[in-house]
């Protein structure tokens, strides 16, 4: 359903956001292939949400997790 890769793309956002890059919006490309897995037959643009705000609190877990287990 493409929850992990949202997650994964808006963790990709913020690190790039932390290095001072703006990033406008967020796509997951989702391509259907032949038989063989040659040649694209489809190409699908997903717009998916930027998750800015799980993204930090995963990362605040992290690090209070860390602290923790010190």
């Amino acid at each position: 359903n493409g929850n992990l890769y949202t997650l994964q793309l808006s963790l990709y956002a913020y690190l790039l956001e932390e290095y001072g890059y703006k990033c406008k919006n967020l796509f997951l490309l989702h391509n259907v292939l032949n038989e063989k897995g040659t040649e694209i037959l489809k190409e699908n643009k997903i717009e998916v949400n930027y998750l800015k705000k799980e993204i930090k609190n995963l990362l605040n877990f992290h690090e209070l997790k860390n602290i923790i287990l010190k």
